[in-house]
């Protein structure tokens, strides 16, 4: 329970977010506000408009107040009549936007539409909108709508697709020359499931970025409302249940696993410890997060066409185009970043570019110069172009450069390293016919390292060491789809890597202590000077098939094949895998999954600096998880869990066992070797998330998890181990505001008891057993508020995030040393915290 100053703040706090949205939700006026918007707050009071995404663009606004207007269509007509718009009346009292003096052809027609579901009476965002017989297809805004023009007058069959919740219906409509006409479309219970769009896999989640943020209510878990650390968007799988991670990092452990068990991809290509500060604790991913048009996170149970790793997949897509070229500039304590995207020759081609430098150094520059000179950048670019109305061909970019001097407070470890990676990749796509869907890409990846360091720390160590890196990547990737039949459809896919490598790698250290703990070195001196060349392949082949037997069940049937030439053996793996979606209702589902991971060492992953020549077999997974899904009135989602993950072939690790957070954890003497026999994961989630289109939206989850590594007979827990995680938040989003809370709650980590066994020949400590103890419980709550001001063309969103808001000092690790305080030498430990409060300012400028 809080203390009671901190009552009176947190009361403040709920009086000022009610007090800013009466001020909000009173306003009236509808200068400076975007069309869109003044259509959403004329709908909000009854009205159903509909507009075509083509002529209503996101930039246009109110320019004066309409002040002859008795009713909406005549506020519409007057707030349009610039940019050569008007408002009619449409069929059953709706409202439509037209082109003024344009006449329309007298040969065609097109249709206008807004899909709402049954039940709810909600519009569906998102869904895909289709013709038959014809190639085009239009995606519902924001607020339900689609249209399509230039159509000769006939009968269309409209189908639409909604991958949320299953969705598929069809309807009828009749176009007449000159004409417009209107579909007002529900869809729910009675639409038929497309097997190319349910999402059968348990543990998957979505994030989705919004073109538009005025009257829509967007997911708690939406990527730019979170109050993250650098917005980043990977530390917003941190709130995802079943994940942990510290506060320093931007990686996941999900659900037990390694922070490199998860396949991470853009756009189709897998890319390599996608992170920035990558020997540093990863602090930020490498991905801008105002490129990121969504993300699709799987927490176990990923389907067979993800493959080589074994715990969850992060697949980024970046962001699609506007219709309109559109530029955005954003600067805040972390990052400075511009984008720019567009269309050319009639939307055939389209292009994205990104770039972004890190602020941390300038940051650390003013707050300690003496932590170093961390920098970094990132740059993306994308060209995409319609060869034909079924061919399409994209080239990507993405750069990656770090150059860093990073140190501790007071200068006794000093790193300077530089990394460089680069990717290139050319994608084309072909549907050949509406059932057949292909994708090709070819790509070549390029990554470099150079790294020095030397420690000084009485006490604990002093040494010195040496590493450069660097790594080719060449791949070649398919993947298809097969619509069979109404009821199953087949997909496969194959992939050919080829790589190569050097390492060269130079450590000497002396040790002023060690650790009486399995798995320590037991020596005070150690030098190496190792090489490695490593080269191979590696390949892959996969094949679904999805079948619908009843109306009630979909299944999918996979397996795969990897093969590696790294090892020795040059294993065969195969991983068949099995998912399944039963619908008990409209509103409720059952989800099981089933099925193996391997996960082989990549050419970039030799443990070179831990002593290790030589690549392991890949480790194998089998996760078995069961899920229940129910749709409750109000707009309240749940989602309840239950999984166990076996891992029976597990590669040695690694790790400094009382404090990970240092500059050279290979020069410490309590890094240990852990090498289980097997592992085990296991937990029990629940996630509660409120979705409609009001202003106020939340989730709260809740996870109970175990990991535990079997190590010559007894379980031990990970390091990583949590057993009970909480996590809450609130959103509250108007036209000009958007005000997050978010609160975590968890288990500490476990650690490990020491103490001072011998002072002869040398400091020897010894320790209880392994992760047998916990420090304090973490506790923190994250806030962001966001302004937008409405310009002419452009808008300006100005931002703060404050990490953990009351300044908690959560207990992170454990400081240890050999001192000499006159009477003789001392062992000394110390339990460190995490950085406390973490402020942020910042702004986007869309133009």
């Amino acid at each position: 329970m809080p203390a009671p100053g901190r009552q009176s703040v947190i009361h403040l706090t709920v009086v000022a977010l009610l007090l800013f949205a009466a001020n909000a939700t009173a306003q009236t006026a509808f200068t400076g506000l975007t069309i869109e918007e003044t259509i959403a707050l004329l709908e909000s009071g009854g009205e159903t408009i509909l507009y075509s995404t083509d002529l209503v663009k996101p930039w246009m606004r109110v320019r004066a107040e309409p002040d002859q207007a008795d009713n909406a269509e005549q506020v519409l007509d007057e707030v349009l009549a610039p940019y050569d718009l008007r408002a009619r009346p449409g069929p059953e009292g709706t409202i439509i936007i037209v082109r003024g003096s344009q006449s329309p052809s007298l040969q065609t027609g097109g249709i206008l539409g807004i899909v709402k579901e049954s039940r709810t009476g909600q519009r569906v965002s998102g869904a895909e909108v289709t013709l038959d017989g014809k190639p085009d297809f239009a995606t519902t805004s924001n607020s339900g709508h689609f249209s399509f023009s230039d159509l000769p007058p006939g009968s269309y069959v409209v189908k639409i697709n909604e991958t949320e919740h299953a969705w598929v219906s069809t309807h009828m409509a009749e176009v007449e020359p000159g004409k417009t006409t209107v579909a007002l479309i529900d869809v729910g219970s009675s639409a038929v499931v497309d097997l190319g769009s349910v999402v059968i896999t348990a543990s998957q989640y979505r994030f989705v970025r919004s073109s538009l943020s005025s009257h829509t209510y967007l997911p708690a878990t939406e990527l730019e409302k979170l109050p993250d650390i650098g917005d980043d968007p990977m530390r917003a799988v941190h709130r995802l249940p079943g994940t942990a991670a510290s506060e320093y990092t931007a990686k996941s452990n999900i659900r037990g696993g390694e922070v490199d068990e998860a396949l991470v991809r853009l756009d189709g290509l897998r890319l390599y410890n996608a992170f920035h500060l990558k020997d540093f604790q990863s602090i930020f991913s490498s991905i801008d997060p105002r490129l990121v048009s969504g993300m699709n996170v799987y927490t176990g149970g990923f389907p067979v066409e993800y493959g080589d790793r074994m715990s969850g997949v992060i697949d980024i897509t970046s962001l699609q185009p506007a219709d309109t070229r559109r530029f955005e500039i954003s600067a805040s304590f972390f990052n400075t970043s511009a984008l720019g995207t567009g269309t050319f020759n009639n939307g055939k081609g389209e292009w994205l570019a990104s770039l972004r430098r890190g602020n941390l150094d300038l940051i650390i520059d003013k707050a300690n110069p003496n932590l170093g000179k961390p920098r970094y950048f990132d740059a993306y670019g994308r060209f995409k172009y319609d060869l034909t109305d079924t061919l399409s061909m994209s080239a990507n970019v993405l750069v990656l450069q770090d150059d860093l001097e990073v140190a501790d407070s007071d200068r006794e470890e000093i790193s300077d390293t530089e990394y460089n990676d680069e990717y290139f990749w050319l994608g084309l796509e072909h549907s050949p016919t509406p059932d057949v869907r292909s994708r090709w890409l070819i790509s070549h990846t390029r990554l470099t390292s150079e790294r020095t360091g030397i420690s000084n720390q009485p006490g604990l160590s002093q040494g010195v060491l040496s590493d450069e890196r660097s790594f080719t990547i060449n791949t070649l990737q398919t993947d298809w789809s097969w619509q069979l039949s109404d009821r199953s459809m087949l997909s496969f896919g194959g992939e050919l890597r080829n790589y190569d490598g050097r390492y060269d790698y130079m450590d000497q250290v002396d040790f002023d202590l060690i650790f009486a703990i399995a798995g320590a070195s037991s020596d005070t001196t150690r030098t190496r000077n190792l090489s490695a060349r490593p080269d191979g392949e590696q390949y892959s082949a996969y094949a679904n098939l999805r079948i619908e037997p009843t109306s009630h069940l979909v299944a999918d049937l996979g397996l795969r094949w990897d093969k590696q030439t790294l090892t020795a053996n040059n294993e065969d793996d195969l991983s068949p895998r099995i998912n399944l979606l039963y619908w008990l209702s409209d509103r409720s589902r059952l989800r099981a999954s089933w099925g193996q991971y391997y996960q082989s060492q990549g050419i970039h992953e030799l443990q070179i600096n831990d002593g290790i020549t030589t690549y392991f077999a890949p480790q194998r997974s089998i996760h078995t998880i069961l899920g229940f899904e129910h749709s409750f009135d109000a707009g309240i989602d749940l989602r309840l869990e239950v999984y166990e993950k076996k891992i029976d072939k597990v590669r040695p690790r690694y790790e400094n066992f009382l404090n990970p957070i240092v500059v050279l954890p290979e020069l410490k003497p309590d890094r240990i070797e852990i090498d289980p026999e097997s592992a085990r994961a296991r937990g029990v989630e629940v996630l509660l998330t409120k979705r409609d289109d009001g202003p106020i939206g939340w989730w709260f989850g809740y996870t109970w998890s175990s990991v535990e590594d079997r190590v010559n007979g007894m379980e031990i827990r990970r390091s990583w181990d949590q057993k009970n995680d909480i996590s809450a938040g609130v959103t509250w989003d108007t036209e000009k505001w958007t005000m997050s809370l978010a609160a975590t709650r968890h288990t500490g980590w476990p650690t490990t008891a020491t103490m001072l066994a011998t002072l002869t020949p040398f400091p020897v400590v010894a320790t209880g057993p392994r992760n047998d103890l916990n420090v304090d419980d973490y506790r923190t709550i994250d806030a962001r508020v966001e302004r937008r001001f409405l310009m002419d063309n452009s808008s300006l969103s100005v931002f703060a995030t404050v990490a953990n808001v009351f300044g908690r000092n959560n207990k992170c690790c454990v400081d240890y040393d050999i001192e000499d305080e006159g009477a003789g030498l001392v062992y000394d430990t110390s339990v460190t915290t995490y950085l406390g409060v973490i402020p942020s300012l910042g702004f986007v400028w869309e133009f």
